[in-house]
């Protein structure tokens, strides 16, 4: 009988193509499809919570797979995937759940946490896993027109990138470049194909914290 398998997934993505499947074969998908088939035998489908773009880190993406057979306990699989998975990818938690779970369609949020280094000199621990702004930044400012993202909004001036964008928003304004008018602005009368031209915060800052259901 298959069985559903829900994964908790951590990764450093600063060396993979994001978690989408690639041609490369360098998502974080590809490589537990793989890690799955040398286990078991047998190509199967890795259904993620929301895809993470090249450079994005986790700390608890959420997945699922359906299993050809229940053959193993979860912990023996989380074992098993850690043991041929690369170094940078691991299984937190594993177990069976039913199959009306769905690791996308049963989500009902995300949590995100953006990191941000301000200051001349960077700690090497810290290397890609921040955005190093070296030039100092208003933190008042910041602080606040932070709260203006809290609520529900029409985000489609920030759907693309969603908080990377709202973060390199926030960056502009700490350096005097933009004002919390401008933000107010696009989320009071939003235009997603303008979305594209704004500033984009770099990858290397951001973690999928948790997916909650």
């Amino acid at each position: 009988m298959p069985a559903r398998l829900k994964l908790i997934v951590a990764y450093d993505g600063a060396s993979f193509s994001g978690w989408q499947s690639q041609r490369n074969g360098n998502g974080i998908q590809d490589h537990l499809e793989s890690a799955i088939q040398q286990i078991c035998s047998e190509r199967v489908r890795v259904h993620g919570a929301g895809r993470t773009d090249a450079g994005v880190h986790a700390l608890a993406q959420c997945a699922h797979v359906d299993l050809p057979a229940k053959r193993y306990g979860a912990e023996r699989w989380r074992s098993a995937l850690n043991g041929v998975l690369p170094p940078a990818i691991r299984i937190m938690q594993c177990r069976f759940v039913a199959e009306s779970f769905h690791a996308r369609f049963s989500a009902k949020g995300k949590i995100y946490r953006y990191r941000i280094w301000s200051g001349e000199v960077l700690p090497p621990l810290e290397n890609g896993r921040v955005w190093h702004v070296r030039e100092p930044l208003e933190r008042a400012a910041l602080a606040a027109a932070a709260p203006l993202f809290t609520g529900r909004h029409d985000f489609a001036s920030f759907l693309y990138k969603m908080v990377r964008l709202m973060v390199g928003a926030l960056v502009d304004l700490g350096f005097g470049k933009a004002s919390a008018d401008e933000i107010q602005s696009r989320l009071h009368h939003p235009r997603p194909r303008f979305s594209h031209a704004r500033h984009v915060a770099p990858a290397a800052g951001l973690f999928l914290v948790r997916v909650r259901y």
